[in-house]
């Protein structure tokens, strides 16, 4: 199943005789099989990484809400 969305992939973007021709097709083809198969979410670290404090505070956050809820008992920011 893996080998055969591989296959499909690469047919996709235009590799000739099975070698990824640019090292951008062949780090496209990995982030898609994370996000595709794994649910990795794909992020745009100039954006969302901050280097002062060396993490996506953002995403952490998120994921804290999303399994911690209830521990999480600091106030909120009012905002939009």
């Amino acid at each position: 199943m893996q080998l055969k969305k591989y296959n499909e992939r690469r047919k996709i973007m235009g590799t000739n005789a099975g070698f990824l021709r640019e090292k951008d097709d062949y780090q496209r083809l990995i982030l898609e099989h994370l996000r595709d198969d794994n649910g990795y979410q794909i992020r745009n670290a100039k954006n969302d990484f901050n280097p002062g404090l060396a993490m996506d505070a953002e995403l952490l956050f998120s994921f804290l809400r999303a399994t911690q809820s209830a521990a999480l008992k600091f106030p909120r920011k009012a905002g939009p």
